[in-house]
């Protein structure tokens, strides 16, 4: 197998580069090569490619071997340099040797050139390796006083023989002594510990040295400006063959920010615990299983227990109700799952004496004593719920009496004007149906079908003359129309509903753009219910019978409503309008609305 190799040639004479070559290749070398005749071209190869070794002739007609060392020694390169000439001197061979060169041939020799080559080159690796070796050996120094740094850890060593000590860089900074001091004797070393420490550091010294025996102390170490430091110590002795101790090594861990962090750690808890144990809310540290590890006393309060260990041996089952209980394991599920459980919800609970409360409940997770667990805060809100419940009722009458007067003020206008009354009942059944297709909440659609069942009642105030006049109004009698939605305000503004009936009747004329009636409201200072109304309220209009003119049908109500929408009209609520009739058949419809919400 053929063996490469790349040589950088240094001369003047292609023959005498064929000699090299053919001397390697009889060797069986696969050889790279480059001729180079001046400086120029030797920096311009050096900077092109790597190579294994350079052979110079010593004499050029531009450039000579000394000139070429010199070049290969500026760039750094560490690889064998032999001289190859017929015609050198002893004391000129030897000056090039002490210049740096590897080995001189005569060109008379050429036998000698291989076996020098593989010799340099084997020399080469070996320096190449050494250097690895060392670097790895400095890093590695660097990275273990980077480590001690880090950890606050100095070490030493003790010659027993000779009593002298060896101490790191890091114990010097411990201790703020000034290496150039020089470390003092094992003898004297204890002194740089605290007096009350001294016994139990002598005593394990002493039992060090006498069989082995490793040791682990907590001292006080003083510094040379008088500062104490709290350090953790360890020693273990290296036994010769007869069982006597040659060398003991230890070293010393500075812990004192630890100790204050441990300390500083230790007083938060006890004010956590103690601001827990104060706290009007319940709170319990629980683990992941739902194990208790601490109740306040506003928990056990809660529950109705005397202590911890009632609350601890009460199964969960029996502390919930039913509902709550089979909530719980869901809940429990979905955590030993690895899935995110919920971080707020409501529970109810059943106390001691049978009493069911209703609890919200905040859970997160916290360490505890040193381990991840869980946070759960309790707020009894039965109380709440109870008026919150109340307060539902009160509500509910207060929508039935309003329902109530509504359909009661439907019948009075029916009576007086049965087109009104046909005109708001499918009117209202729009407007709700497009609300619904809108997404709106329930509520709103609940109020919003009050209020358009009876948004034209303002012209109860208008004579009925003109209301069923057959013919086209007068500019006089078209003003009073429009006071219709002024009117229908103030006879409703001081009903009391939870729904802004009066608003939503005063506005259901007015228009996007500002161009409607009475206040020519805009955008979004109009309700979004009385958008709704509007949209629907022209398109019954159109599409119905009227007494002054014919229906103009549903086709001429939507190309009004799609010609206007973003204009006049509320876009979405256009939009809306349009797909119920174009693309879901809903088809105007009268059928009375009767009943409570």
């Amino acid at each position: 197998m053929c063996k490469r190799l790349s040589i950088l040639i240094v001369e003047d004479s292609e023959s005498d580069t064929e000699l090299i070559i053919r001397q390697f290749q009889k060797a069986n070398y696969d050889i790279t090569y480059e001729r180079v005749e001046t400086d120029d071209q030797m920096i311009a190869a050096i900077e092109k490619r790597s190579w294994d070794l350079v052979i110079a002739d010593y004499f050029l007609p531009e450039f000579n071997a000394p000139a070429a060392l010199a070049i290969l020694q500026k760039s750094g390169l560490d690889i064998p340099f032999v001289v190859v000439s017929g015609a050198i001197g002893e004391e000129t061979a030897i000056e090039i040797m002490k210049a740096g060169a590897h080995d001189y041939i005569m060109k008379n020799n050429m036998s000698r050139l291989v076996p020098a080559i593989e010799r340099e080159l084997k020399e080469a690796e070996s320096r190449v390796q050494r250097k690895q070796a060392e670097e790895l050996l400095r890093s590695e120094h660097i990275m273990l006083a980077r480590t001690e740094g880090i950890a606050h850890i100095g070490s030493w060593g003790w010659n027993i023989a000779t009593d002298t000590v060896n101490w790191s860089d890091e114990l010097f900074r411990i201790f703020q002594r000034d290496p150039r001091e020089g470390a003092p004797s094992f003898a004297e070393h204890p002194a740089f510990y605290h007096p009350d420490d001294m016994a139990r550091l002598q005593q394990a010294v002493k039992a060090a040295v006498a069989d082995g025996t490793p040791y682990k102390l907590e001292l006080r170490a003083i510094r040379k400006d008088g500062e104490t430091r709290v350090c953790v110590a360890r020693g273990v002795a290296e036994m010769a063959l007869g069982g006597r101790p040659v060398r003991l090594f230890g070293s010393l861990q500075d812990v004192t920010e630890l100790k204050r962090a441990e300390e500083e750690l230790r007083k938060s808890e006890e004010n956590f615990r103690l601001s827990l144990d104060d706290s009007p809310l319940g709170v319990r540290i629980v683990t992941m299983e739902g194990e208790t590890l601490y109740a306040n006393q506003a928990t056990l309060k809660i529950y109705g227990y005397a202590r911890i260990e009632e609350l601890k041996r009460t199964p969960i089952k029996e502390r919930y109700t039913p509902e709550s209980y089979a909530e719980f394991k869901t809940r429990k599920e979905k955590r030993e799952r690895g899935e995110v459980g919920p971080s707020e919800y409501e529970i109810s609970i059943v106390r001691k004496n049978g009493e069911v409360r209703h609890i919200q409940v905040f859970r997160k997770e916290i360490w505890w004593n040193g381990a991840r667990q869980f946070q759960v805060i309790y707020q009894d809100i039965t109380d709440r719920k109870r008026v919150e419940m109340e307060l539902q009722e009160t509500l509910d009458s207060l929508k039935k009496a309003v329902s109530a007067n509504i359909q009661i003020m439907v019948s009075a206008v029916e009576m007086r004007d049965p087109y009104t009354a046909g005109h708001q009942i499918r009117s209202a059944n729009l407007a709700c149906v497009v609300a619904t297709e809108m997404g709106l909440p329930q509520d709103k659609i609940d109020g919003l079908r009050m209020a358009s069942s009876i948004h034209d009642i303002g012209k109860l105030s208008i004579p009925a003359e003109i209301l069923s006049k057959p013919t086209k109004l007068t500019d006089i009698e078209f003003s009073l129309i429009k006071e219709h939605s002024q009117s229908g305000y103030e006879m409703l503004k001081n009903v009391e509903s939870p729904w802004p009936l009066a608003q939503i009747v005063y506005q259901h004329h007015e228009r996007m753009n500002g161009s409607g009636y009475p206040r020519n409201l805009k955008g979004d200072e109009i309700l979004i219910e009385a958008r709704i109304m509007a949209v629907a309220d022209v398109v019954e209009a159109m599409a119905s019978h009227r007494p002054y003119r014919s229906a103009l049908g549903i086709e001429a109500a939507l190309e009004e409503i799609e010609k206007n929408k973003g204009i006049l009209y509320d876009n979405d609520v256009a939009v809306a309008c349009l797909r119920l009739f174009r693309e879901k058949g809903y088809e105007l419809i009268a059928q009375k609305i009767t009943g409570t919400v």
